[in-house]
């Protein structure tokens, strides 16, 4: 990954929620953008009441009123037709529309977040308020630190009652301390920084059109850009999806990080199996993803109370945890969490964690990988078979590992096998069910240098819906060069700008060569037959 060419350069500066990693994952596109109650939202607005001769009232719009039929749009867009037989009086204009009750619940919560080594660089706080015309605002503030530098962003959107986006305001700034002796960690804003750079973005909606202003030290502009009732920022449609668990979008959001409009869509009805603290929960996942949803931007896994457990921001390159704000700040540089990223005892090849529910089996002796998910008792193994001479076809390295496939696993048995590619290798995938309808496997024979890589991932057939996603993330993301083990850093987590990065500490704080044994602690690891 390349870094940005020069620290003073803003449209350059800190791109920070570029995916370090690709996590892409398809998804069920709906129909058409969520849609919004047609009722007014002025609140001084006045509504028509229908009396009928039982003594019911409705209250909403009437639509039509002809001799002998009464038609009445009512609150969530509903239209009821009435005969005029049933009325008894219409009332014009008679009651004031109630208030809109506020979309989102307010919050606050704050997070350490941590890079792919599991080093925390960083924090996070987000909030949601409310004001009494029913309008909220949504806000989160975050910082990085790398070298003496100091990162802060700031994205803020307010909508209406109704959800609907109205502003946007986005800062991003670099500062750095005059005195040495304020180095980070010292204080979390430093009253004697130097500003460096700041960018400014602010957007307001105007009828059909956003007026879009931005602000840097090279000086002003502004722009308009299209702008309807359905179009609305990340920021927003991430908390309406989280908190109603809608899928909005495809839709036309404004995203102030890259100033231009983009088509997103966020699936806030996902839900998986996860463990937190040691406990297995099953989790609501929310997933902010291009329109065909093949491209990951935000992921979040939220609990039974409504509490977000782990963010992803940029993939599992970096995490954001649940903290506090008295030690979120103070967490920075301290803390740290498992790898993001587990390397082959020899630094040959890696895989990505998929999400929270996955965890490494360790140790493992060199040429051997394996990931385990006890929430549904599956697996990921990946191993080198390197025993077959150099120079080996790519189908009869199949052959070899279809062949001790079954003896591993007697239960399974294959049932499909063609060409695939995998990282741009040509490769071949295969497929295997159980008999007994518990079981079901892949295997692709990936090309590694003059041997190949047998990735097993392998599940329970209840749970396959589940894991499918994950074992495809892993396909893609697998890591075939030892220097893609050490992922560049962008943004505010690149160590070209203003000194090396502090190491991060406490366990696991990077990929470690495990010892070289000639037999792995776990008895029940993938051994390929000579």
């Amino acid at each position: 990954m390349n870094s940005p060419e020069s620290p003073l350069n803003m449209n350059l500066l800190l791109p920070l929620f570029v995916c370090l990693i690709q996590d892409p994952q398809p998804a069920q596109v709906p129909q058409g953008p969520e849609a919004v109650a047609p009722l007014p939202t002025d609140i001084l607005a006045k509504l028509d009441v229908v009396v009928l001769k039982n003594g019911d009232e409705l209250v909403g719009r009437v639509t039509a009123e002809l001799d002998g039929y009464v038609e009445i749009a009512i609150e969530d867009g509903v239209t009821v037709g009435i005969s005029r037989a049933q009325v008894k009086e219409i009332k014009r204009r008679a009651v004031v529309a109630p208030r809109k009750a506020a979309v989102v619940r307010a919050d606050d919560a704050w997070f350490v977040l941590h890079d792919a080594d599991g080093a925390s660089v960083g924090w996070l706080h987000s909030s949601i308020t409310t004001a009494a015309d029913g309008t909220f605002t949504v806000n989160e503030e975050c910082e990085f630190i790398n070298g003496t530098r100091r990162y802060q962003i700031t994205n803020q959107c307010t909508a209406d009652q109704n959800g609907r986006g109205l502003r946007c305001y986005y800062r991003e700034r670099a500062c750095q301390p005059k005195l040495r002796r304020q180095l980070p960690g010292v204080e979390s804003i430093g009253s004697s920084d130097r500003i460096e750079n700041e960018r400014i973005v602010e957007a307001k909606a105007v009828g059909e059109q956003l007026q879009v202003t931005h602000l840097d030290n090279h000086g002003r502009y502004e722009r308009q850009l299209p702008w309807s009732n359905e179009s609305t920022f990340p920021l927003l449609a991430r908390t309406l999806a989280r908190q109603a668990a809608l899928v909005i979008g495809p839709v036309s959001m404004f995203d102030p990080r890259q100033e231009e409009l983009v088509v997103r869509r966020v699936d806030g009805t996902g839900t998986r199996q996860i463990l937190v603290d040691g406990v297995k929960q099953r989790v609501s996942e929310v997933a902010e993803t291009n329109a065909a949803g093949t491209s990951r931007h935000n992921r979040e896994w939220v609990d039974a109370n409504m509490r977000t457990v782990r963010r992803e921001l940029a993939g599992p390159a970096l995490v954001a945890v649940p903290s506090s704000a008295a030690s979120a700040r103070s967490a920075v540089g301290v803390s740290s969490i498992r790898s993001a990223v587990v390397a082959e005892a020899d630094g040959r090849f890696g895989l990505w964690m998929p999400n929270p529910a996955w965890v490494p089996v360790e140790p493992l002796p060199p040429g051997h990988l394996t990931l385990s998910c006890a929430t549904h008792d599956a697996e990921v193994r990946l191993s080198l078979l390197d025993h077959l001479p150099a120079g080996t076809v790519l189908d009869t390295a199949a052959d070899a590992v279809a062949n001790w496939f079954v003896l591993l696993y007697p239960q399974l048995q294959v049932d499909s096998r063609y060409y695939s590619r995998i990282r741009g290798r040509k490769s071949i995938h295969m497929s295997a069910t159980d008999s007994r309808n518990v079981d079901r496997a892949t295997v692709d024979i990936i090309p590694l240098n003059d041997h190949y890589l047998v990735l097993i991932c392998r599940g329970k057939i209840t749970a396959w819906h589940e894991l499918t996603p994950d074992f495809a993330f892993v396909r893609r993301t697998i890591e075939l060069n030892a220097q893609s083990l050490t992922p560049t850093p962008q943004g505010p987590l690149s160590r070209n700008r203003g000194g090396r990065m502090r190491p991060p500490t406490g366990a696991l704080r990077e990929p470690t060569p495990a010892p070289r044994v000639t037999r792995s602690a776990n008895k029940n690891n993938v051994r390929i037959p000579k």
